[in-house]
């Protein structure tokens, strides 16, 4: 099967956990040689009235609720339609940094309107990437033939455009952002922040690193998988790019699996090889969790071991001389080190250190405390998977009218062994087919809904106050609309 890109950003009504809601999606499609196939397109969501955007997100993106609610397609018809472009056979979602924010967008999206959250990433063909990293990776390894703009040449330009400014931009070293990436290389991205124009801003970047570098890039895609990704691991030490290594070390690490999560394989722990390993030889299983998963102090400092997750298509390559000496140099990485402290692992002394860290590892999770109980909209990790009942349960939903669902419901054909989905689906009959409530069901809804909102009816207004002090009569316009808006849910909400 021939894979096609589905190249996709969202706009949100806010970037921190149940703020995410999406505002806007675009999308194109491209064959593997990025020609396109078709027209871009973009949907907008209609915003459910138990929720209260974000002012900083709409004063960036200038997406109003008011507008999503008059043009946009109810959540759930809104989830099927994003579901079903990223779940076309042979199709590979990216976006830029798409694994780290739209991903998961995307994930509480169909969790909240009962679709399987993963089923797009693997099933059919289909995969994910993100260009984000291999953007990274390029500047690393091999930036010769793209202009890399500066912060201090660019960041100016962006704050000086913004309603809402940053009080104290950071202005050392590069900048990766998208709208600076492509105006420094004369790609045409004329609205940052509008998903559109981002996604055809993207595909452009990446026409110019797929031709500047072809091997890379072809390589980098060959390599996204998580087999591929473990087969790299297991080769032996590789050198691993990834954004919070940081830019004064080139994003770079080179890095030594030494095991796997126990309990979560798609987890792995790797060495730090600029390190010497001894002290990591000496380590008791008791003092594991104590040495790699606190922040330490002077006197019991951290030892350098991280987390890299194998399923979010990370950059590891096996051939440490994707490295070069000028590169590694320049980043102060000393190769020799790598190189000694790489062959002090004997596969004796990598047993003994395999087996001693899975050891502390199971201790650690036996005394792990049960985390609180999450707000069902926010629970698609803590809920753990779902039963092969549940999972029939979850498809059924889907496929049901409003009225047909309320009346299966109600007379126990849809029922679930974990509780999570039952609190879930209220809310999503309510957001989606509010008419077929039962009294009871709206004052249980009125209940659960004012318990969220009520709490944060003044701090909400107050930070439009303070946001209309910082932006002044440019700000106005939109403060003023999620003022009304906010007062319309409170009013929904008999708050």
């Amino acid at each position: 099967m021939s894979n096609t890109f589905y190249w996709h950003d969202y706009e949100t009504f806010g970037l921190r956990g149940d703020e995410r809601r999406p505002s806007q999606f675009a999308g194109v499609r491209t064959d593997e040689n990025l020609n396109l196939i078709g027209e871009g397109e973009v949907l907008y969501c209609r915003p459910n009235h138990d929720f209260l955007p974000s002012p900083e997100s709409c004063l960036l993106t200038g997406i109003l609720p008011q507008y999503c609610e008059e043009n946009g397609l109810p959540e759930n018809e809104f989830a099927r339609a994003v579901f079903a472009r990223l779940s076309e056979p042979g199709t590979i979602g990216i976006g830029y940094n798409n694994l780290s924010f739209d991903d998961e967008v995307s994930r509480f999206l169909f969790w909240r309107n009962f679709l399987p959250p993963y089923k797009r990433e693997y099933s059919l063909g289909c995969g994910r990437w993100d260009l984000y990293p291999i953007t990274l990776a390029v500047w690393a390894l091999r930036p010769e033939g793209i202009e890399w703009p500066l912060r201090k040449d660019w960041i100016p330009k962006l704050e000086a455009k913004r309603i809402l400014k940053d009080e104290n931009p950071d202005l050392d070293g590069h900048t990766f952002k998208l709208e600076c990436l492509t105006a420094a290389n004369g790609i045409s991205h004329e609205k940052a922040h509008d998903a559109l124009s981002d996604v055809y801003g993207t595909v452009a970047l990446a026409g110019l690193i797929r031709k500047t570098k072809p091997k890379l890039w072809q390589w980098a895609f060959e390599h996204r998988g998580k087999q591929a990704v473990i087969e790299e691991l297991n080769r032996g030490p590789v050198v691993w790019v990834d954004s919070h290594i940081g830019q004064t070390h080139g994003y770079l690490k080179c890095v030594l699996k030494i095991a796997a999560m126990p309990h979560d394989p798609n987890r792995v722990l790797l060495w730090d090889l600029e390190r010497d390993p001894e002290e990591l030889f000496t380590l008791k299983s008791e003092d594991v969790e104590r040495r790699i998963f606190t922040s330490g102090d002077e006197n019991d400092p951290r030892l350098p071991v991280y987390t890299l997750r194998v399923n979010k298509c990370p950059f590891v390559c096996s051939h440490l001389g994707v490295l070069s000496g000028g590169q590694a140099e320049k980043f102060g990485i000393d190769l020799g080190a790598v190189k000694r402290n790489a062959e002090k692992f004997t596969p004796e002394r990598m047993s003994e250190v395999t087996a001693m860290l899975i050891a502390g590892l199971e201790e650690a999770h036996e005394k792990e405390i049960p985390e609180p109980e999450q707000d069902p909209d926010e629970a698609l990790y803590s809920s753990g998977f779902p039963t092969f009942s549940d999972s029939r349960m979850v498809e059924k939903v889907e496929r049901l009218t409003g009225e047909a669902l309320a009346e299966s419901y109600h007379e126990g054909r849809i029922h679930f062994d974990n509780p999570v989905y039952d609190r879930l689906l209220l809310r999503y009959r309510a957001r989606n087919f509010p008419e077929t409530l039962t009294d009871d069901e709206r004052t249980l809804w009125l209940i659960d809904a004012k318990q969220r909102i009520e709490g944060r009816k003044d701090s909400y207004v107050e930070a439009l106050d303070q946001l209309a002090v910082r932006t002044g009569e440019q700000g106005r316009p939109i403060l003023s609309a999620l003022y009304d808006w906010s007062q319309g849910v409170f009013r929904n909400l008999g708050i």
